[in-house]
């Protein structure tokens, strides 16, 4: 799979079909399948599939707020006010336990438009798993 955007350090892929939900991990690279609308806006379209990295995992402690975003206490990365475009975005704020089911996903970079941004996204939305990275 070829990559393409800044939001992630990977380029290329080589990608596996989902098989189980154990094989998430925190740090890991996935392909996530956009289903319905950008709640912000940004251009995100139904089907459009994302390279991200899980940030936080069902029943961890999240806490995003307009400063900065963290899994259990650990820092993950800062959240600006607008994205790598200069267009404006607002922050999903969140304070809890990520509920079963849902995960977190970040970018490797502040401004990727992620998570932080469109909130904890089912499961099944995840398609693949990335094996390799180049």
């Amino acid at each position: 799979m070829l990559v393409r955007g800044e939001s992630v350090a990977v380029k290329l892929a080589l990608i596996s079909p989902w098989l189980a939900e154990s094989e998430i991990k925190e740090g890991a690279y996935v392909v996530l399948r956009w289903v319905g609308e950008d709640p912000q806006g940004q251009g995100l379209e139904d089907g459009m599939s994302l390279v991200k990295k899980v940030g936080c995992l069902p029943g961890h402690d999240l806490r995003v707020t307009k400063h900065g975003a963290w899994c259990d206490g650990r820092y993950l990365m800062s959240v600006p006010d607008r994205n790598s475009r200069g267009l404006p975005v607002a922050a999903a704020l969140f304070d809890g336990q990520i509920p079963s089911g849902r995960v977190f996903l970040i970018g490797d970079i502040p401004k990727s438009y992620d998570s932080r941004f469109w909130g904890v996204v089912p499961i099944t939305q995840l398609t693949h798993i990335v094996r390799f990275a180049f």
